[in-house]
């Protein structure tokens, strides 16, 4: 029952992203995070900046890319909503690959999906929250592909095509905490 519910919130995600998509940046002018009730007054925009992220073709990556990324990045360092976990076992050979492209392009938007998973549903798992990350890693990297192939993400890819990418990310969820029962 509760696989439904999480396939159920994973569509509403990933097809609301598409659904209220809007075509421009609209970022705040002269936007500083000193404080909490900043990050409350910026939370539409940096819903807004990640979601026009997600949306952007991984090939475009112009000034206004740059900004919408600084943008976000400021707002998850500190916002006390959302807590983004970035994990080795699941970046590690995206950061580390030989061709930088690709994790530049990718990073930002993974870690716009995870936030807004956070955002939508607060009590969201861990590893809905990875899983929503992934689904738009996967769907972004699909553009890439042809020219910037990482072995680690043609692995991704094939779980997912075979619908064992999610189960594999319980796995590794799982892994995690029983290492920190552990230590």
């Amino acid at each position: 029952m509760a696989i439904w519910r999480f396939i159920l919130l994973n569509l509403m995600f990933i097809t609301g992203i598409s659904a209220h998509a809007q075509d421009y940046l609209n970022l705040p002018a002269n936007y500083q995070f000193k404080n909490i009730e900043d990050y409350q007054r910026y939370r539409k925009h940096a819903y807004e900046a990640m979601k026009w992220m997600i949306r952007q073709p991984v090939q475009q990556k112009n000034a206004e890319w740059d900004l919408a990324a600084a943008f976000i990045t400021q707002y998850l360092e500190g916002s006390p909503e959302v807590n983004i976990h970035l994990k080795a076992v699941y970046l590690k050979d995206i950061i580390s690959d030989k061709n930088p492209k690709i994790s530049q392009k990718l990073l930002i938007p993974y870690m716009s999906a995870m936030a807004m998973t956070q955002m939508d549903f607060p009590h969201a798992s861990s590893v809905m929250i990875q899983n929503n990350g992934h689904q738009i890693l996967l769907r972004l990297y699909e553009n890439l592909r042809k020219e910037n192939k990482n072995k680690y993400l043609e692995k991704l890819r094939k779980k997912n095509r075979q619908g064992d990418l999610y189960q594999w990310i319980t796995t590794m969820e799982s892994q995690e905490e029983n290492t920190k029962t552990k230590g």
